[in-house]
């Protein structure tokens, strides 16, 4: 019998098989081009390129993430599919303008290509702090309450102790009182690099805030029950909150584990019956899918993450037209809810930025109720 849930999974993998084809025709098509430009038998050794490249993104999750030179090979991987998305781009427009013109200008394809991609490697280095305020009556007037968030970090194969590093860093100069990470900590639910995550720990206790560090899970961790996930976040000093909430003398924390459609997600208006109503509601979602059941128990803050803003163009007005204008980045108030989805602390996969920032999100909390 097939089921709705079992259609969906086959169109799932239909839809990747189909991608999977087309990306592999776009790197034949790109390789080609390169060759006839040079005028060398290098075809054989771009085809060699691409399947490796296409190859550690098919295999990763199964592959022993401690074999020499695998990061070289991920970051080689990543920035080859950045290259072939601008190169493919480019000599559409190059062919459309050669119509008109009559001039092969395939070189200035390449150029701007291998320029744009080293562009974003090199911005994806930065990490900038973006500012929030949000006023609400449920503080007393010159109460300040700042919440520091940290989103899909994807500490892995490229994300690694120097970057998180940095992170700790930027964010402890910014004193939170409190510091939130909405998902995606790792890159691989498998973990199976985990022997690489132990110089991580000791950086991860570095985080300061007098009110803690919480943490939920996100589509690329392991299972919140799993030992690796609860031993990551005891030895990193982070407080698991999936499926759970936290009352501080400020404000309510409740935590939402995964995608919408996990099904070892609770209730919204469960987890939310041991709140008090006289301080702030916030909660943390990895999907901005669940702003909207937010929106419908009266939250007062909801913190998001997964989109990463696209990451990078054009993939930016990919992402906006998914999600909608509302859901896909920033700050915005509906039916009484605030909602702020986080662009990311790192990137995924494909290690470059462009349009798009690696960011620490400060939400500052200032009370409006005159006692």
């Amino acid at each position: 019998m097939v089921t709705k849930k079992s259609t969906h999974f086959l169109n799932k993998r239909m839809y990747f098989k189909i991608s999977r084809i087309l990306i592999g025709f776009a790197c034949l098509y790109s390789d080609w081009r390169i060759a006839i430009l040079f005028h060398t038998p290098i075809f054989v050794w771009l085809i060699l390129l691409s399947i490796i490249a296409l190859g550690y993104q098919v295999y990763a999750e199964h592959i022993d993430n401690y074999f020499m030179g695998y990061r070289l090979i991920a970051l080689v991987s990543g920035l080859y599919l950045a290259f072939l998305t601008y190169h493919i781009s480019a000599l559409i427009v190059i062919d459309f303008m050669d119509i008109f013109l009559h001039k092969d200008l395939s070189i200035l394809a390449l150029i701007f290509s291998i320029a744009i991609t080293i562009y974003g490697r090199v911005h994806a280095h930065t990490i900038k702090t973006i500012s929030y305020t949000y006023k609400t009556n449920k503080l007393p007037v010159g109460k300040q309450y700042n919440i520091v968030q940290l989103s899909d970090l994807h500490i892995g194969e490229i994300i690694d102790t120097n970057y998180i590093h940095h992170v700790v860093c930027q964010v402890n100069a910014l004193h939170p009182d409190m510091i939130v990470i909405t998902g995606d900590i790792f890159n691989r639910t498998n973990m199976r690099q985990r022997k690489h995550f132990y110089p991580i720990f000791s950086e991860l206790r570095q985080l300061q805030a007098p009110d803690g560090v919480f943490a939920i899970c996100g589509n690329h961790d392991p299972a919140m029950d799993s030992s690796l996930w609860q031993a990551f976040l005891e030895k990193s000093n982070i407080v698991d909150l999936n499926n759970r909430s936290y009352i501080s003398k400020d404000i309510n924390l409740i935590g939402r584990t995964g995608l919408v459609s996990y099904p070892t997600r609770k209730h919204l208006k469960r987890l939310m019956h041991s709140c008090d109503y006289q301080k702030p509601i916030v909660i943390l979602e990895h999907d901005p899918a669940g702003i909207l059941q937010a929106q419908s128990q009266h939250a007062d803050l909801i913190l998001c993450g997964h989109t990463h803003k696209g990451q990078f163009f054009p993939f930016t007005y990919f992402t906006r037209y998914w999600y909608g204008k509302d859901y896909y980045y920033g700050k915005h108030i509906k039916n009484g809810t605030c909602s702020i989805v986080s662009a990311g602390t790192g990137y995924f996969e494909i290690p470059v930025r462009i349009h798009t920032d690696n960011e620490i999100v400060k939400i500052q909390l200032q009370g409006l109720r005159k006692d």
